[in-house]
């Protein structure tokens, strides 16, 4: 959330972030998740529009010498008074290490890159970015 968050604010002018979203429907005694809840939101934040996002599929395949990580992601912006859908998006990024061992030292090099891959701690978070730059790219800024 805090990525998406990140990217919507080069696109609009105004974002409601994670954090203060979460103190808002705090203080507001509101449930997003409740079609009337998110009007009343809207017009108390003078918001216009929300961001719903879906994670579509995330996986790991590990072989020993080849590894694959991947993610997709599905965002929808939402017009809150109606519900009408403004805009739509959706992206899978990936990441592949290794390879087809075709002698023992490739095997060993193979296997070196497919499990570094998969022991980034990094990985998940620059794939998130990814998918969120590619589709962004596609939204107009409203500024």
């Amino acid at each position: 959330e805090p990525a998406i968050a990140r990217h919507l604010s080069q696109k609009v002018p105004s974002v409601i972030g994670p954090m203060a979203r979460d103190r808002l429907t705090r203080q507001n005694a509101v449930d997003l998740n409740h079609d009337g809840d998110r009007r009343h939101f809207a017009r108390q934040t003078k918001c216009p529009a929300y961001l719903a996002w879906r994670l579509l599929h995330r996986g790991d395949d590990y072989v020993i010498v080849w590894a694959q990580r991947r993610i997709g992601l599905e965002l929808k912006l939402i017009r809150a008074s109606d519900e009408s859908l403004l805009w739509q998006a959706s992206h899978t990024a990936l990441r592949w290490h290794g390879g087809l061992p075709i002698s023992p030292a490739s095997a060993v090099f193979a296997a070196a890159d497919a499990a570094r891959l998969q022991l980034d701690r990094d990985v998940l978070p620059s794939l998130i970015d990814d998918a969120l730059r590619r589709m962004f790219v596609t939204l107009p800024e409203l500024h």
